[in-house]
C-alpha cells in the first residue's frame, strides 16, 4: 500500500511540475488596493493552499464538536456497562 501512494504522489509531482513549467509566464493580478503580477503557477499553488486553510477552518468545528459527542457517547457507555456488570452480579431473589 506504501508503494502505491508513493506512486501516486510522484505522479502527482510530476504532473505539477509539468504545470508549473508550461505556465510558467506572469500574470498580472489586479485587486482593489493594487496589483501584482506572478507566475501562473504560483498563484494556482498559492490559491490551493489556501483553499485548503479555508476547508480545515471551516470543518474543524464540526470535528470537534463530533470529538465531544463522541466523548459523551463513551462516557454514556462506560456507565451502561457499569450498569450492567453490577446487575449480573446481584443475586436473584424469588418471591412466592
Amino acid at each position: 500500500m506504501r508503494i502505491v501512494q508513493s506512486i501516486i504522489l510522484f505522479l502527482i509531482f510530476v504532473v505539477a511540475l509539468a504545470f508549473a513549467v508550461i505556465n510558467a509566464d506572469a500574470v498580472k493580478i489586479d485587486y482593489y488596493v493594487g496589483s501584482i503580477e506572478m507566475p501562473l503557477s504560483v498563484i494556482v499553488v498559492v490559491t490551493f493552499a489556501l483553499g485548503a486553510i479555508v476547508g480545515l477552518l471551516v470543518s474543524l468545528g464540526r470535528m470537534l464538536g463530533l470529538k465531544r459527542e463522541l466523548n459523551q457517547v463513551r462516557r454514556a457507555e462506560r456507565i451502561s456497562q457499569q450498569e450492567l456488570t453490577n446487575l449480573r452480579s446481584m443475586p436473584i431473589r424469588q418471591d412466592h
